[in-house]
């Protein structure tokens, strides 16, 4: 459902670029917010619902914690290797250079309309398994999970950890995760806190973590 969703809402998003793809973005989720806000029959509404069941795969129980915890940590790994061989493979290298130069790639006969499509609807396929587990392991969801926060968490994520790589977003999800979720227990400022963590980002390493550790890693060697 969230790849049939990605293509609906990529068919209109993939044809704008840089900051206008961005707010276009922004204001899908937004919409799809409000829709799911309004369909109390179907999402609960404001007060979602609880209770969601954990799955039984090939004969498993995945109730326990721990036994969840091993599915999330397989799915995590599957998830990216399938990234892995997919950046490098002849799709990914088109991808890569849709990135770097979207005139020169239709110009070597690319349709880069559909590769951004493509892109866009693995995308929302891959959210869409992040979001089953996620309500696996808490077992609630909400319509706050389709909001615009949940898409400014996830760039900020990216951002943080270092855009165009494989490791970064993880490393950034990480960083996030953490000041959201265990930095709450100890000072009262946490979303405060993220917010000046991503500005400094922003400001003095746009590379991310990612960045700022391979240039550490060339300066040792130099």
């Amino acid at each position: 459902m969230s790849a049939l969703l990605a293509l609906v809402i990529g068919a209109v998003a993939v044809r704008a670029a840089g900051i206008f793809f961005l707010m276009l973005t922004l204001a899908f989720a937004q919409m799809v917010f409000a829709i799911a806000f309004q369909a109390a029959d179907i999402t609960g509404g404001s007060n979602g619902f609880s209770g969601v069941r954990r799955p039984m795969l090939f004969g498993l129980d995945f109730n326990g914690p721990d036994a969840l915890f091993h599915l999330v940590a397989v799915v995590f790994l599957l998830v990216l290797l399938l990234a892995w061989r997919l950046r490098s493979s002849a799709y990914g290298r088109a991808l890569v250079g849709l990135r770097e130069n979207e005139r020169r790639m239709r110009a070597l006969g690319y349709d880069t309309t559909r590769l951004k499509l493509s892109a866009f609807v693995l995308a929302g396929a891959i959210a869409g398994v992040g979001g089953a587990l996620q309500a696996y392991s808490i077992r609630f969801v909400s319509t706050n999970d389709v909001g615009v926060a949940r898409s400014v968490e996830a760039f900020v994520s990216v951002l943080i950890g270092g855009a165009s790589t494989l490791i970064g977003p993880v490393a950034g999800a990480v960083v996030v995760l953490f000041i959201e979720r265990v930095m709450p227990s100890y000072i009262a400022f946490a979303e405060t806190l993220l917010g000046l963590v991503f500005i400094v980002f922003v400001l003095t390493a746009r590379q991310g973590i990612v960045g700022l550790v391979r240039a550490s890693y060339a300066r040792a060697r130099a």
